[in-house]
């Protein structure tokens, strides 16, 4: 049985992020999506920046805020102040879902494929 963290209120401040976006959503437990479901009744759009508001409201419980004081951050919160709880995300420069620039990929094996003719 883990030991619960004293509840305390929110702060309209994010405190220094422990993890990236997709991290806390990779993170979200059963028991975390039941704590979602019952503080806001299930009636969440299915937006991005709800999504992040909701992995907010795991970071603010997990931190031991009160249930009603994470709901009332992730409400009142500005959509620009969501990225403020999280890590940036790594720029991953051979991201595959990215374009790639125009032209033949120099490999190796591709290296002499082009001699000079005589």
């Amino acid at each position: 049985m883990t030991k619960q963290q004293p509840e305390t209120d929110a702060s309209a401040t994010a405190s220094a992020p422990t993890m990236t976006f997709g991290e806390a959503i990779d993170s979200m437990t059963g028991q975390d999506e039941l704590d979602l479901w019952t503080a806001f009744q299930g009636n969440v759009p299915p937006t991005l920046n709800w999504t992040k508001r909701q992995a907010i409201f795991i970071l603010q419980r997990r931190a031991g805020v009160k249930v009603a004081d994470a709901k009332k951050l992730v409400t009142d919160l500005p959509a620009s102040r969501l990225d403020d709880f999280f890590v940036p995300e790594a720029d991953d420069e051979d991201d595959p879902d990215q374009p790639q620039p125009l032209g033949k990929p120099e490999t190796e094996s591709g290296k002499d494929d082009e001699k000079p003719v005589d």
